[in-house]
């Protein structure tokens, strides 16, 4: 193999490892992130809903004391087909 392509594959393989190297600092500081947070654990009980899906859930909707019902909450996350919004929304994905 040429001499450049030796080089090239040792330069990909180095920043290969520093990205694994980010995702682990990244994962460590997630997982910080869901074990401090009240709600994520909450969602975490639920069968089928893992750490990263407690986490996007609670992105998504935020601080949950701004709905007023569960419908409203529904309809924020386009989940309700009643409400206006989503009617709406039809064909816009």
């Amino acid at each position: 193999m040429p001499k450049d392509e030796r080089l090239a594959i040792k330069r990909h393989l180095c920043e290969f490892d520093r990205l694994g190297a980010d995702l682990k600092v990244i994962e460590r500081d997630r997982t910080c992130s869901a074990l401090v947070d009240e709600g994520v654990m909450r969602l975490m009980t639920i069968s089928g809903i893992d750490m990263v899906a407690g986490l996007a859930t609670t992105a998504a909707i935020g601080d949950i004391s701004r709905f007023s019902s569960l419908r409203k909450l529904a309809s924020s996350l386009g989940l309700n087909p009643h409400s206006k919004l989503t009617l709406s929304m039809v064909g816009f994905h």
